[in-house]
């Protein structure tokens, strides 16, 4: 079924005006008291400014930065496209004066979103079936269907019949980088939309998997637990956007700010490598060879 993406732009806009001195920058202290999930803080040196970006969460998160700069240089141009690391610190860029003599002002406003605008999916990459190896599970949807599967972000998922309570593995090794199990609300209508339980990992290659509609407390795996290809994350359900028990499985990529896309992946099953395994398929689920 169809799912709604967790991205989230933000923003946030910061003007200085200085004469060789600043009183009002934002100091570090007070980036890394922050509860957001990413802040950028400047540090003033001898005759310049040092842009840094702090990332608190456990997935990379990418930034664009924009400054309007008088009498000022930024190193490495005016708009600029970052990427940060989960849990880390990154130093963005500095501003210098052009003319200590002249009046120099700095503006900038930032954005930013979970995910890796940088990501190419490794295409040497197989998934193992998301169950149980020896277990075999049907298709209750493809993908780029006429049902909920259809749009840039749901073009590419797949849909497994299970009942509720079965457990889910994971298709690929990556790190956890969020989940929600505190929903027992599940259905058709729009109020059931934001009510799924799922698990997110993020692979090495930047993409992150999507395990949908778990059953409540149905995690069980951690935020920022590395996981292996195979291992136990958790247990179906039917919360969410759901007409019945399932698990909804995509890959993703931050294709751009405000713009994540599915992959189509290949899945390896008994009977071979499959993509976009066809409704009412029955598939076995085997080791990646």
């Amino acid at each position: 079924m169809k799912f709604k993406t967790l991205d989230h732009l933000n923003k946030a806009l910061f003007i200085y005006l200085f004469s060789f001195t600043c009183s009002d920058i934002v100091a570090q202290e007070s980036c890394l008291e922050s509860d957001d999930d990413l802040c950028v803080y400047v540090i003033e040196k001898a005759d310049s400014f040092a842009v840094f970006a702090r990332n608190t969460k456990h997935h990379d998160t990418s930034l664009e930065i924009e400054f309007i700069l008088q009498n000022m240089t930024a190193r490495g141009g005016a708009k600029q496209m970052h990427v940060v690391a989960p849990k880390s610190e990154l130093f963005l860029t500095e501003l210098s004066v052009s003319n200590r003599y002249q009046r120099s002002t700095f503006e900038y406003t930032y954005r930013y979103q979970r995910g890796n605008v940088e990501a190419e999916h490794d295409e040497s990459a197989v998934y193992q079936l998301p169950y149980a190896l020896g277990k075999t599970i049907y298709v209750g949807q493809s993908c780029d269907t006429n049902g909920t599967h259809k749009g840039v972000f749901n073009r590419f998922a797949v849909d497994f019949i299970m009942p509720i309570g079965t457990p889910v593995h994971a298709a690929r090794a990556g790190r956890v980088i969020d989940f929600h199990q505190l929903s027992d609300s599940g259905g058709t209508s729009s109020m059931h939309m934001d009510k799924g339980n799922f698990i997110e990992i993020q692979h090495k290659d930047g993409t992150v998997a999507h395990y949908h509609h778990l059953r409540i407390m149905g995690v069980k795996v951690d935020k920022g637990e590395q996981v292996s290809q195979g291992q136990f994350i958790g247990l179906s359900g039917n919360t969410g956007f759901s007409s019945g028990p399932h698990l909804h499985f995509a890959v993703t990529k931050l294709e751009s700010l405000g713009k994540s896309v599915s992959l189509k992946v290949p899945f390896q099953a008994k009977r071979g490598i499959i993509k976009c395994p066809r409704f009412g398929l029955a598939l076995t689920a085997i080791a990646v060879k």
